[in-house]
């Protein structure tokens, strides 16, 4: 045969053997999906937009430094 031939010969399967895999690789990933929202029933929370934060003071120094400024009670 010609080394034509086999050359499209070999391209032509290694195409059909690569769509094949990816195929493969979706339906894999279907089931895995369609699992895992089986397997997990809890929602994750939903973000709601708010955020809440505090402010730690800082650490007061009157009891150990002579020039710190104290609050007079």
């Amino acid at each position: 045969m010609n080394p034509a031939v086999y050359r499209a010969l070999f391209l032509v399967i290694a195409l059909a053997l690569t769509l094949f895999v990816f195929s493969l690789w979706g339906e894999f990933g279907r089931a895995i999906g369609a699992y895992m929202t089986l397997v997990t029933k809890d929602d994750p929370p939903k973000p709601t937009g708010v955020v809440t934060m505090s402010i730690i003071p800082p650490k007061s120094d009157c009891g150990k430094d002579k020039n710190a400024q104290c609050p007079k009670p």
